[in-house]
């Protein structure tokens, strides 16, 4: 009985760790938004889990894409640019 409790304390502890380490104010690149509060619940802590996955997943790969092909936008104006310099 006694493990049982210390057990059942330990993971109570270990949940107020994760949640104090979540609180805060998150941005996605998309624009979208979430904020978990110090008094936030359970359901409040899945929810931005589940907002992490989403966002942070599919939006990450898709500034990734954004910002390769920006790259290479400017590469190429550079290279027209440097082509323009060196004709006559």
């Amino acid at each position: 009985m006694v493990a049982q409790v210390d057990e059942l304390r330990a993971e109570n502890d270990s949940v107020r760790e994760a949640f104090a380490a979540a609180v805060g104010y998150y941005s996605c690149p998309c624009g979208a938004q979430f904020e978990f509060a110090e008094d936030s619940t359970l359901e409040e802590y899945a929810a931005l889990n589940r907002w992490l996955g989403r966002h942070y997943g599919a939006c990450a790969d898709q500034l990734a894409a954004d910002n390769a092909r920006l790259e290479n936008q400017l590469a190429t104006a550079r290279a027209l640019r440097d082509a323009d310099r060196m004709a006559p």
